[in-house]
């Protein structure tokens, strides 16, 4: 089911068994910029990871990791750190354009589908699981709320946590005193991140203005 409803610069879209972002989508190929935010993202043989990866175009992906604390998991913490291990696999940065940025944000519950033509903003995630469920949102093309809605994935961006990609038992910046947990100097990213959010002070301050 797939339902639009008119605006004066886009469209409400309420959808079921249907992807209400399908729009934008199709612009992929031919954007400048795209950016995604969602709360989940698709596993990695799904159609829209692979949309993202036949882009070259630059790219910004910030998303949540759902069920990575301990206390959401069945299987404790052991289940909530492999739920963040696949999750680093799949947002691997390697696997997307070279221009991909990658980020984790663990307070975000917002979808964002956009590039510099069209924006989606509703409750659908960037995951084909999603699409089975009821959902709404809004299309909009308007210049100046494309603007705004970029405007606000900056704000979203600058609370996340940079992913570099690379091994997970990757090497990171030495840990202050005192938030170390032990006599070690580096965590693997995975940790870094499964620690972060489960609301550990945070270990690195990257700069990602910087690496635009």
């Amino acid at each position: 089911m797939f339902k639009a409803i008119p605006l004066s610069d886009g469209r409400i879209i309420i959808s079921k068994d249907a992807c209400p972002f399908q729009e934008v989508i199709n612009g992929f190929s031919c954007a400048t910029r795209i950016s995604v935010v969602t709360f989940n993202i698709s596993k990695w043989n799904s159609q829209l990871l692979g949309a993202l990866k036949k882009s070259h175009t630059l790219q910004r992906l910030i998303t949540n990791i759902p069920n990575r604390r301990d206390s959401y998991s069945k299987g404790g913490l052991a289940a909530a750190g492999n739920t963040v291990s696949r999750y680093l696999n799949r947002m691997e940065p390697s696997h997307f354009t070279p221009l991909a940025l990658v980020f984790f944000a663990f307070k975000n519950h917002a979808t964002i589908i956009k590039t510099d033509k069209i924006a989606y903003v509703g409750s659908t995630n960037f995951s084909d699981e999603s699409q089975r469920n009821w959902e709404a949102g809004v299309i909009l093309r308007e210049p100046a709320a494309l603007d705004a809605i970029e405007s606000q994935i900056d704000e979203i961006e600058k609370d996340s946590i940079r992913y570099f990609g690379g091994s997970l038992q990757e090497a990171v910046p030495p840990i202050p005193a005192d938030t170390r947990r032990s006599q070690g100097t580096e965590r693997s990213t995975c940790a870094v991140l499964f620690e972060a959010a489960k609301g550990v002070p945070p270990y690195l301050h990257w700069d990602s203005k910087a690496d635009r």
